[in-house]
């Protein structure tokens, strides 16, 4: 049978991008298939880290270690406190999961077909991997033609999208976004999903199969779908691959599947490759069989180190996103922040959206009595005879509360999203200011009522502090003028 080959650790090879150091010895911990050698490689992590200093990075490997091995570190001067951190990452993971429930039941209720992917789905497969793994968001996914209507129920519910935009605005980006983050309650973090592959745009063979191969799971007394083994293991790289190690417990759940043997590595590899996901692939699974002792398939490892990337500059680029943050050096970071910045570009390319009409801000002399102000003006009523390409100029008088931060608002009829009028005060500004919009709408047809409405920079919880609230609160605004005029056709004058 063909034995993959040697791996090096000099850069642009695979190897270099391998967790190393700190980070390799909780990996080693949490997943080595040797326990005396994984609690050898905690207490040499031990050596030279205490459990206080560590980041949250690490609290998420260390409740897995704690699991793994119990009663086995009791003699350790550090197990109450290993203990102790165990429970606490969990009773924070419960509150958060027990918020989210109420949405699982009110999609399943309306007839949404929901899956859990992620941490979600491994909870959902082994539930007794509560404690192991820390899950204070959940992901959840749902078929696309589903997915306006998720977020009318999310809405419902009383869950804000985390980026502070409308329900009008969601829906109207809906088709353009692999997914969106919402808030609600008081530790409630959802991840709602149209598609599970592809970061660019959805690859319909592999969503098909994804869907196709799921099975039936129970989360929390709740009716779910969760991936196959196969597909979980595809999606834990493609998600968290390219993420510098910000979470390392994604390693965790590829080795417990590959340790389960329940994986088609044919299908596997296939996914990877249409989900342009081979670099990772290739520094996790390597890693996981070379460094920490996992079998692996060797065809299919050999297979898979075969396989090339679309091309060299891709390769550096993906092998730079992988790297752990932890190792990086100034060229790497500075490398690996325009690599970034180049795929996040790509990928808006790849699936485009609406662009925020950017307005000017500047400060004014006076200002209007605060009864004056409002978070929601309607402009103007909507006859039929306006519907079709319309410029307008609009000024509003605000109240900036101090930090530099962007100012949001949103133009909406009484059931559509026409556009987002973005500003932003470079340096700190205190006191009242002018803001001035210039662009060019569509006015449905057939719809009435011309709103502009504040939004927030992000969604606020109860407990946001006076410091978040100047930041990112919707701000309170009069209008000062608002003017329009339709475009005339190309060919007529106006």
């Amino acid at each position: 049978m063909a034995q993959p080959p040697a791996i090096s650790r000099r850069f642009p090879a695979i190897g270099w991008a391998w967790p190393s150091g700190a980070l390799d010895l909780l990996i080693r911990a949490a997943v080595c298939p040797d326990p005396i050698e994984g609690r050898q490689a905690f207490l040499d992590w031990l050596a030279t880290n205490t459990i206080d200093s560590a980041g949250f990075r690490e609290h998420r490997l260390l409740a897995s270690i704690s699991e793994r091995y119990g009663k086995d570190l009791s003699a350790l001067p550090e197990h109450a406190r290993l203990v102790g951190l165990q429970r606490h990452l969990w009773t924070r993971s419960r509150m958060a999961l027990a918020d989210a429930l109420p949405v699982l039941k009110g999609l399943g209720e309306a007839g949404v077909s929901v899956m859990l992917i992620k941490g979600g789905s491994r909870i959902a497969a082994h539930a007794d991997d509560q404690r192991a793994r820390v899950a204070h968001d959940l992901d959840i996914l749902v078929p696309p033609a589903d997915f306006a209507r998720a977020i009318d129920i999310l809405s419902d519910l009383g869950w804000g999208a985390s980026s502070g935009e409308s329900r009008l605005c969601l829906k109207a980006r809906a088709g353009a976004v692999r997914a969106m983050n919402f808030y609600g309650e008081r530790f409630g973090d959802i991840d709602l999903h149209q598609w599970g592959f592809g970061a660019a745009a959805p690859l319909p063979e592999a969503e098909a199969a994804l869907w196709q191969n799921a099975r039936s799971a129970s989360f929390f007394g709740v009716p779910v779908q969760i991936p196959s083994p196969t597909d979980r293991l595809a999606l834990a790289i493609c998600h968290s691959g390219l993420d510098a190690h910000a979470h390392s417990d994604w390693l965790v759940d590829c080795a417990q599947l590959i340790v389960a043997g329940e994986i088609d590595w044919e299908r596997l590899l296939s996914t990877l490759a249409a989900a342009d996901a081979l670099v990772p692939a290739q520094v996790a699974l390597s890693y996981l069989h070379d460094e920490v002792g996992l079998a692996l398939p060797d065809a299919f490892l050999s297979r898979l180190l075969a396989e090339p990337a679309p091309g060299p500059m891709q390769r550096i680029s993906d092998l730079l996103q992988a790297k752990p943050r932890a190792e990086w050096r100034a060229w790497s970071r500075l490398a690996r922040g325009i690599a970034k910045q180049l795929r996040l570009l790509l990928g808006h390319k790849a699936r485009p959206a609406p662009q925020p009409l950017q307005g000017r801000i500047r400060a004014a002399k006076a200002a209007s009595p605060n009864s004056a102000l409002a978070t929601h003006v309607r402009l103007r009523d909507l006859p039929t005879q306006s519907a079709g390409a319309t410029r307008f100029h609009l000024e509003l008088e605000v109240h900036m509360p101090g930090p530099p931060r962007r100012v949001e608002f949103e133009l909406n009829t009484e059931t559509r999203h026409l556009a987002r009028l973005r500003a932003r005060s470079l340096w700190r500004l205190n006191g009242p200011a002018r803001i001035s919009f210039d662009g060019e709408v569509d006015l449905p047809e057939g719809d009435y009522g011309l709103w502009l409405e504040a939004r927030p920079g992000r969604h606020a919880r109860a407990a946001t502090t006076p410091d978040d609230a100047a930041r990112y609160a919707a701000l309170r605004f009069l209008v000062v003028s608002f003017t329009w005029q339709p475009v005339a056709p190309a060919g007529q004058a106006e």
